[in-house]
């Protein structure tokens, strides 16, 4: 990928800024799927707001897309995955002591550790979400559908005016009639 004046050119596709490239690479890699984190992490203002939105832009979405193709993913490797993710049953690792941690690594489980944090006398392992995979695998079955609310003035009766032209009476959503000349 080449950069210029700022934007990357993939050949003929919609380019990306060297921050939105850098947004995918964080995403893809240590923010693990999240684009919140990616946004902080690539120096966003406000990465709470930046980090989805970037996820719906084109261009964003190709390189993610092209990124994966790169890495040898496949979108039935995705689907694997998040299975996996939903149906671990971590219980016979768990123990009086805590979580076994090299146990669940051998078992072939690792990807289910998010991150592992040490302070002085304790260490915190955390494990990813198995709820947010259910709903990653979900969306991506189609099984969500978005809604959003339109509001409009709504047409209620036709009058003729002097002039000759149509006049609709357009009653507002949130109350009293207007009237629209012709």
């Amino acid at each position: 990928m080449t950069f210029v004046d700022g934007e990357a050119s993939t050949g003929g596709e919609m380019a990306v800024t060297y921050k939105q490239w850098a947004f995918v690479e964080h995403f893809l890699g240590d923010a693990q799927w999240n684009a919140t984190e990616a946004a902080r992490r690539v120096g966003y203002k406000h990465p709470n707001k930046q980090g989805p939105r970037l996820l719906m832009n084109d261009g964003v979405r190709r390189h993610i897309a092209e990124r994966l193709r790169e890495m040898g993913a496949s979108s039935q490797e995705l689907v694997w995955r998040w299975l996996a993710r939903v149906r671990a049953d971590i219980s016979p690792f768990v123990s009086g002591r805590g979580l076994d941690v090299q146990a669940l690594r051998e078992a072939g489980l690792g990807h289910l550790i998010k991150g592992v944090r040490r302070s002085r006398s304790v260490t915190n392992v955390e494990l990813r979400d198995p709820d947010k995979a259910e709903e990653l695998l979900a969306r991506h079955l189609g099984m969500f559908v978005e809604r959003h609310e339109i509001k409009t003035k709504e047409v209620t009766e036709l009058e003729w005016p002097d002039e000759g032209g149509i006049s609709p009476t357009t009653r507002d959503p949130e109350g009293g009639a207007t009237r629209n000349s012709g």
